[in-house]
């Protein structure tokens, strides 16, 4: 038996990210032909959906057939999980207080169709195999990672309500007619050549969406891994820092100093955000604001705009996080807080 790589050892561990992170997925139930958008809860690698009580998902908890649920990650992964349904039992309200992250609440997923909080119904997926896909340097632009438009046809659970409009990506609109000259002649056929090249890479990357070379991970490695949970909910921590702390990322940025990573030997400064650290001794130097752009367990990534424009800094910590409640002391430390 040969080793495991690092790549094959880390997929459990990316898989339950990409599970712990999201807030929706895609319901698949082929033997009733079904398919919708549910909201998501994790709970431990299990998916936990809210379903409309009454709906076809809720109907089908219980029985044999295998259900299939699509997760798609923050960096273009795509989680898919297949297994049986089986009801939760108690109120989805407790089951929601009970699954929320360490500190970081889970947000109220959507009501049902009346607005009450009892309208919605836990169902849990016993997990009977997980394959997860990863873009590959063949998909533009992270298409694969976004679902197909045929994903958001219909809405069975009644937790996710999109338009009917899209269903399909629209066609050109009729315009009224016009007079034909030469010009308008010679430009129609490259137009419908161009609408025809779109429509063929958008069947490309929905075909990739839906195929590609997945990799199967075993239950018991996807059991024991342990996810990332700052990159988990780095979307929500990001947000939540710029808008209710962005004074405290601002005096973050003003007491950042820039390290001097080639040691006086005249090398060019390397790609990307200029390394940082924070001297909270001196002058500190005035900046106009402050927004963090990427967070992960190792640092943080901002842009600060001062008097002479903008400048993209990284501030790493002082030793890897582990849970976002570790952010938040992390950042205090910083600042000289604590």
């Amino acid at each position: 038996m040969t080793a495991p790589t690092p790549l094959e050892e880390a997929t459990p561990s990316r898989a339950r990210t990409v599970i712990a992170g999201a807030r929706h997925a895609l319901l698949t139930l082929p033997y009733e032909r079904l398919c919708g958008r549910v909201g998501l809860l994790d709970d431990g690698g299990e998916p936990i959906l809210l379903v409309t009580a009454g709906s076809p998902p809720a109907h089908a908890a219980g029985s044999s057939p295998t259900a299939r649920v699509d997760i798609h990650g923050p960096q273009g992964e795509r989680l898919v999980l297949s297994g049986s349904l089986r009801v939760v039992p108690g109120p989805a309200t407790d089951v929601i207080a009970r699954l929320a992250g360490p500190g970081c609440p889970t947000p109220r997923p959507p009501l049902g169709s009346c607005g009450h909080d009892h309208d919605l119904v836990a169902i849990a997926m016993i997990v009977a195999e997980v394959v997860l896909y990863l873009l590959t340097l063949t998909d533009p632009g992270g298409a694969a990672a976004q679902p197909s438009p045929d994903h958001d046809r219909t809405d069975h659970s009644g937790t996710d309500r999109g338009g009917a409009g899209s269903a399909d990506p629209p066609g050109p609109r009729p315009t009224a007619p016009e007079k034909a000259t030469a010009g308008s002649s010679r430009r129609a056929p490259r137009a419908a050549g161009e609408r025809d090249r779109r429509r063929a890479r958008a069947a490309g990357r929905r075909a990739r969406a839906a195929g590609g070379c997945g990799t199967r991970i075993d239950l018991i490695a996807y059991a024991l891994a342990e996810p990332d949970l700052i990159a988990a909910y780095a979307p929500d921590l990001v947000a939540h820092l710029n808008t209710v702390h962005a004074e405290q990322i601002r005096r973050l940025a003003e007491h950042a100093v820039a390290v001097d990573t080639d040691q006086g030997r005249g090398a060019r400064q390397p790609a990307g955000p200029r390394l940082v650290r924070i001297v909270r001794s001196g002058h500190a130097r005035e900046f106009a604001g402050a927004q963090i752009t990427r967070l992960d367990h190792q640092g943080l990534d901002m842009w600060r705009i001062g008097p002479s424009g903008a400048e993209e800094i990284h501030l790493p910590f002082r030793a890897p996080l582990r849970e976002p409640r570790e952010l938040g002391k992390e950042i205090r430390w910083l600042l000289g807080l604590v």
